[in-house]
């Protein structure tokens, strides 16, 4: 039972990073607590390897080691987000957004350098559709 208790440690982890990246967009570059909450069910499965041998504590010590490490690869490789780079910096223009064709609010298609004219520039405000 306590190698079951701890082996649940890491699924749950993954699942609870899961719903806070996913479902309440709270990211983090590296999800330090969750790899905390892994290895400490890692160490519990493996302390009780060590105590008593049995096929069901090596099965869930080798399925915990497998899903810590995909989780790991996992995080660091696809839920990693570089440095931010502007793509155009303050003041300069955006060739490509002032080429794009976007429809207004009577929906007739126009490009943001009709828009602009001979102006110096153009604040996009964007509104959601409907709540």
């Amino acid at each position: 039972m306590k190698a079951f208790a701890a082996f649940l440690l890491i699924p749950l982890s993954m699942i609870i990073y899961i719903i806070l990246a996913t479902g309440m967009g709270i990211y983090q570059r590296y999800p330090i607590v969750h790899f905390v909450i892994i290895a400490v069910g890692l160490v519990f499965l493996g302390r009780l390897i060590f105590q008593k041998f049995t096929i069901w504590r090596l099965l869930l010590n080798l399925g915990g080691w497998v899903m810590a490490g995909f989780f790991v690869w996992w995080t660091l490789s696809y839920s990693n987000y570089g440095e931010y780079e502007a793509p155009v910096a303050s003041g300069e223009t955006a060739p490509r957004i002032m080429e794009a064709a976007l429809k207004n609010s009577t929906g007739e298609a126009t490009t943001l350098a009709n828009v602009a004219g001979d102006s110096d520039g153009v604040v996009l405000i964007f509104y959601r559709g409907h709540w």
